[in-house]
């Protein structure tokens, strides 16, 4: 009797994260009676630790309780808790569609998390993911999963089986090399890894055929290859924050281009490239010491949005005059920050 008292007690208190056996602090002492209700087909959001923990125990010591939730809880929240360890009874919960753990102090998964075999999106924003002793091993039916604001030098290397990924947010690491086989990330849309440690443009983007969305601003990226003309379906480019000084000609085929954002780069003219880009809505050039304007901004027939502040403008082209669509003029900064004297200069 005293061993199968043991042993329960050690399976609440340790969970086997990759080889090594991590204690778990608070489960033990957690009053199950704080665990909330299962909800019918719908999410629990936690706003204190030790309902989190009362929930996991519970969930350990009550089978009944533990079918409940696994057939139940759709989706889970607990963002901010200073959560340092997930529970391994995480894996239970069979029908998470939906996870949350952003903006705690966690700094590695257990392996259950792999066991939520419909977990479509999982969201781990900052918290305190790094180099690990082990491989994050991630559930294959992930369809957006979200690691902003970690401590990562390159992604997990099991992102690149999840080949249901559509949309990888990676902004705010410390990421110097991708470290993984585009390749088979076949149906991603959406990239982000602004604010990291990319010196130059990785090629291994160029092997997301489907990608509509890239940001890579806040990097120390200085030229693009020309292969970027590849990006068939590409809708959505932020390259802000920079060291770009040019764009190669290839760049005039992103023909599907809506959004794109230059600013903060060290372009000593307006580069001429851009003005094949017809279908450009929003074109952010602030903050690139821009003297002069080219007329060849008429071209740009279905922009909506024109940053142009922070530079050093004092006149433009009476061409801007044809931009019949354009709703947003962002001008301060300039040596003429006055919209109204500026689009005056243009029938000058």
């Amino acid at each position: 009797m005293k061993k199968t008292i043991l042993f329960i007690s050690l399976s609440i208190l340790f969970h086997v994260s990759g080889h090594a056996a991590v204690l778990i602090p608070k489960l033990e002492s957690a009053d199950i009676s704080e665990a909330p209700a299962i909800p019918s087909g719908r999410g629990i959001e936690f706003k204190k630790r030790s309902c989190l923990y009362a929930f996991f125990k519970k969930i350990e010591l009550c089978e009944e309780y533990a079918e409940e939730a696994a057939q139940n809880v759709k989706s889970l929240s607990a963002c901010m808790l200073q959560i340092k360890e997930l529970p391994p009874q995480i894996g239970q919960l069979k029908n998470l569609a939906y996870l949350c753990l952003s903006t705690n102090k966690l700094s590695d998964l257990p392996d259950e998390i792999k066991n939520l075999h419909n977990l479509k999106q999982l969201l781990l924003n900052q918290n305190e993911l790094g180099t690990l002793p082990y491989e994050i091993v991630f559930p294959k039916s992930l369809v957006e999963l979200e690691i902003n604001g970690n401590k990562l030098t390159s992604l997990p290397k099991d992102i690149e089986n999840l080949k249901k990924l559509e949309d990888l947010g990676a902004s705010d690491n410390q990421i110097t090399s991708l470290g993984i086989d585009c390749k088979k990330l076949v149906c991603l849309r959406m990239l982000s890894l602004s604010g990291n440690d990319l010196g130059s443009f990785p090629l291994q983007f160029l092997d997301f055929a489907n990608l509509t969305f890239l940001d890579i601003s806040a990097n120390k990226i200085s030229q693009l290859p020309p292969q970027i003309g590849n990006f068939e379906k590409l809708e959505n480019l932020d390259l802000g924050n920079n060291k770009l000084t040019t764009l190669p000609q290839e760049f005039t085929k992103l023909k599907t281009l809506e959004s794109l954002d230059l600013s903060n780069n060290k372009f000593p003219a307006f580069p001429t490239e851009i003005f094949s880009l017809t279908n450009l809505e929003r074109l952010d050039f602030a903050c690139n010491g821009l003297t002069k304007l080219p007329r060849a901004i008429g071209n740009l027939v279905n922009l909506r949005s024109l940053h142009l502040w922070g530079n050093k403008l004092t006149w433009s082209p009476r061409e801007l005059m044809y931009l019949k669509d354009l709703y947003e003029l962002r001008l301060n900064g300039n040596p003429v920050h006055d919209d109204d004297i500026f689009l005056g200069n243009c029938i000058k």
